[in-house]
Parts: C-alpha cells; sequence; structure tokens
C-alpha cells in the first residue's frame, strides 16, 4: 500500500559542492571513515545535510543518530523529524514514523511530501480520517506533480468506502500522470477498474 508514497527526492539529492564540502568538513573533524563522533560545533543544516549522505550510503544508523542529535539540540525545526520520519516509515516503522511527522506538523512545517507520507502512515494505522485530512491539507498546496497526492486521496477514500469520491480522485490522478510513469498509470487503471466494480455492484 504504498504506490504514492513521496520520500522527498528532492531533498536527497545534494548538490555536488556541498557534499565535499561536507565531506571535507567530517575529514577536518577526524572522522573519515568512522562517522562523525562530535557534532556539537556543527551547524543545523550540516547535520541533515551529513545524515543524508550516510542514508546515501547505506549506514541508516549512522544517519539517524546524527538526526537524533539535531533533534536534540534544536526540537523546533522540522526537517531532521521528516528525514528520520522518511527513514522509519521504509523501515516499517510506522509508530515511529507517524511520531516523528506529527513532531515535523508541530514544528511549523508544510512541506506538501511529508504530509503526503504522514497520510500513508496514518491510513496503514487505519486512521483514514486522519490520513484523509492530511492528504487535503497537501493538495490545498498545489504540489508539482499533483497525481500522486490524489492517488493517495483516492485510495483513503476508498478505505473511508467514499467509493464514488474515490473514483474521482483516481480518474484526475490518471489524467495527470504522464506516460512514463508506467507503474502509476498500471495501479491507477486497477484502481478505477476496482472503484467501478464496486460501484455496479
Amino acid at each position: 500500500m504504498v504506490a504514492s508514497v513521496i520520500l522527498g527526492k528532492e531533498r536527497m539529492k545534494l548538490p555536488f559542492v556541498r557534499s565535499i564540502l561536507i565531506f571535507i568538513m567530517i575529514i577536518l573533524a577526524g572522522c573519515a571513515g568512522r562517522g562523525v563522533k562530535d557534532t556539537s560545533k556543527v551547524p543545523y543544516p550540516d547535520r541533515i545535510t551529513l545524515a543524508t549522505i550516510y542514508r546515501q550510503s547505506g549506514e541508516t544508523e549512522r544517519a539517524k543518530d546524527v538526526l537524533k542529535n539535531a533533534i536534540k539540540r534544536e526540537p523546533d525545526r522540522p526537517e531532521a523529524y521528516i528525514d528520520m520520519g522518511d527513514m522509519l516509515f521504509m523501515e516499517d516503522d510506522l509508530e515511529g514514523a507517524a511520531s516523528n511527522y506529527h513532531n515535523a506538523v508541530e514544528s511549523g512545517s508544510e512541506d506538501p511530501v511529508m504530509l503526503n507520507n504522514y497520510a500513508w502512515v496514518m491510513t496503514n494505522l487505519g486512521e483514514h480520517g486522519k490520513a484523509l485530512s492530511l492528504t487535503d491539507r497537501a493538495i490545498n498546496m498545489a504540489p508539482k506533480p499533483l497525481y500522486p497526492y490524489l492517488d493517495t486521496r483516492a485510495m483513503v477514500l476508498k478505505f473511508l468506502g467514499n467509493t464514488k469520491e474515490a473514483l474521482i480522485s483516481a480518474e484526475l490522478a490518471m489524467a495527470l500522470t504522464p506516460d512514463h510513469d508506467v507503474a502509476m498509470r498500471q495501479h491507477l487503471e486497477k484502481l478505477i477498474e476496482e472503484l467501478e466494480s464496486s460501484l455496479i455492484e
């Protein structure tokens, strides 16, 4: 049930020069190859970048440690909560992901990608009403592309038993899905067929 999970790829792509600078920072800290032992002097944005570097290299536990440290030092900022939520969601720790996404919202995040992922977590936890509220909030921000959010909305409405509204969202998502996104189009075709069959019954 993860067709429309969007893990913030734009947050994961680090500019090459910035990545090199962070790597140099790690070397200067005397931590190359062993992970940063002391990040007390590392600015918050660079901690998020460092966590992303670890995450991209498959060192998720180090990434989590850096994010936990960032949260501890600046608990009112949302970025570390979002990245932690994404990692926990991918590990199927739904309760942990929900907690971090909730904290991100409480910290003022208006990130539609995070709201969409939060909606998926909540619907996986059976909290479909909350999930619908979250996905509608994301859609109201007019994110681009819009179709993954509409797919999430269609799925949540399906679980709520609102088949007609689910079909409307699914058909709109299909109309907006580019031809090259074959997986999404196949998913939506199947969903639309299923919803249409439910209406006939």
